[in-house]
């Protein structure tokens, strides 16, 4: 039994070890290693040293390699003593080379980033394929960190780590909100002064027989309705108290006319009155209208145009075909000389609003 154990130990053993493939000698131009053999085992590790004037491609005079299944980890190579461009937390390379490395006994220079400032040497050496100590740059005394942020607003200048005493930025709030404050803001004793706010106006107000047609940052332009006529400022700016400034208002073009008081009238002798703004070029009807649907918003008449309305008793209402299109109405009204001319509802022969 004892031998039966012994066995299946060795056999499990020389199982795993024919797991890994053996190594052929590697080839390492301009340098030697040990220890050297013709072969080797897997999982078995080489040092590697290079010639005068090289150096391992790894840090270090020597260098490591490891057998792994039949192939050398990592391959060893011998390359010249050059440095790669060195790197400096918070610096920057002085005339940095193109091709990224630095020749034998060449040098660097750097500068460090705004905010820091070089304690050490600013240059450091390329000997024998390292850099001699490299410089350090530690922040600055009385530099500040990023700036305050400052709701629905955006800082001017390009994002930094760390500003320097005395540096300034700029802030600029989003659309339709106002500046409170100081719009630049300084970096002192390690400390920003107090940042701005923006306030907000609120939605643009609205204005009878206008509507906006152009709104920029802090400001709001309106116009008019047809045959309305804008009176005050067209433009409307968000004031510093978060308040708009005069708004104007949208009256009738024809102001300058006298309101008539007209009197609508059929054959039936039935009388109401109602305002009409008139003028030579156009009709305005507004409101109730006998025998006609109640209007839902002014509505105007060119001169010698026609319009075409609901009876208030539907049974006068019916789909005709006009001009090319269905229409659905009533009666029909015609403006001429600023009276208009009905036609329908009650009567074939009609009826008639018209100025004194």
């Amino acid at each position: 039994t004892v031998g039966l154990g012994f066995a299946v130990k060795s056999w499990i053993a020389g199982v795993s070890q024919s797991l890994g493939r053996d190594c052929p000698r590697p080839t390492l131009e301009n340098g030697y290693f040990t220890p050297d053999e013709s072969t080797y085992k897997h999982d078995d590790k080489i040092y590697y040293a290079c010639n005068q004037g090289q150096k391992p491609i790894s840090e270090g005079w020597w260098a490591n390699v490891v057998c792994n299944d039949g192939k050398w980890s990592p391959y060893p190579l011998c390359i010249e003593n050059d440095c790669i461009a060195p790197n400096v937390p918070h610096a920057k390379l002085i005339n940095p080379v193109q091709e990224g490395w630095y020749g034998n006994g060449n040098s660097a220079g750097f500068v460090c980033e705004r905010g820091y400032e070089i304690i050490t040497d600013s240059s450091t050496s390329c000997q024998n394929g390292r850099w001699t100590s490299l410089p350090t740059c530690t922040r600055k005394p009385f530099s500040c960190g990023s700036p305050p942020q400052v709701e629905n607003a955006i800082i001017q200048q390009k994002y930094e780590d760390i500003y320097e005493e005395y540096s300034t930025v700029a802030y600029a709030c989003g659309d339709l909100y106002q500046l409170e404050g100081q719009s630049v803001v300084q970096c002192k004793n390690a400390q920003w002064q107090v940042a701005p706010k923006c306030g907000e106006c609120g939605d643009p107000p609205t204005i009878v027989y206008g509507d906006t047609t152009k709104t920029e940052r802090l400001s709001i332009t309106y116009e008019c309705s047809r045959f309305y006529k804008l009176q005050g400022p067209s433009q409307v700016m968000c004031l510093s108290g978060r308040q708009w400034s005069k708004l104007p208002t949208c009256v009738c073009e024809c102001a300058h006319f006298l309101l008539f008081l007209c009197v609508c009238s059929n054959i039936l002798y039935y009388e109401s009155s109602m305002d009409i703004c008139f003028s030579a070029n156009f009709c305005k009807l507004e409101g109730k209208i006998d025998h006609l649907k109640t209007l839902q918003s002014a509505l105007f008449f060119e001169e010698e145009t026609t319009e075409y309305f609901d009876c208030e008793d539907v049974r006068y209402n019916e789909y005709k075909w006009v001009a090319g299109n269905w229409k659905h109405y009533g009666a029909i009204g015609r403006c001429i000389k600023g009276n208009v001319y009905f036609k329908g509802c009650k009567s074939s022969t009609g009826f008639i609003i018209k100025h004194k």
